[in-house]
């Protein structure tokens, strides 16, 4: 799936682009807070601490997610979430960002670290939490 977002932003109403960038303002605040709620996870001292800001990144993930989705759907493209970018924006996100975005490989799933605060903490503990929708 190839798109060329000049042309397509030549032809997207005005409503399209006012929500768009609604959602990306939207998609910034969220990878702040994944930030903070990584710092924090850092610096919880009991395993309840941690388990609530897992529970929290876990939740922040979901909600970028949702706003990718929404971003794809106010582009008129196909909602896949193999094609999503902002997952790998916020600062301590250590997934390879080269691999997840190579046209070669882009679209053929994610490609996570298990070393990553963001998303390998989630994805590769014990009973880990797939936030990828199916």
């Amino acid at each position: 799936m190839e798109y060329n977002f000049k042309e397509l932003a030549k032809r997207l109403p005005k409503e399209n682009k006012e929500r768009l960038k609604s959602l990306y303002e939207s998609a910034e605040f969220v990878i702040k807070e994944i930030d903070y709620a990584v710092c924090d996870m850092k610096d919880a001292k009991t395993k309840y601490e941690k388990e609530k800001f897992l529970a929290r990144l876990f939740q922040l993930n979901t909600l970028l997610q949702n706003l990718e989705f929404a971003m794809q759907g106010e582009w008129g493209i196909e909602k896949d979430a193999n094609y999503h970018t902002w997952w790998l924006k916020p600062r301590n996100c250590m997934c390879p960002r080269m691999d997840n975005t190579d046209p070669v490989y882009f679209g053929g799933g994610k490609i996570i670290n298990c070393d990553c605060p963001v998303h390998g903490i989630l994805l590769c503990r014990e009973g880990g939490i797939d936030i990828t929708v199916k």
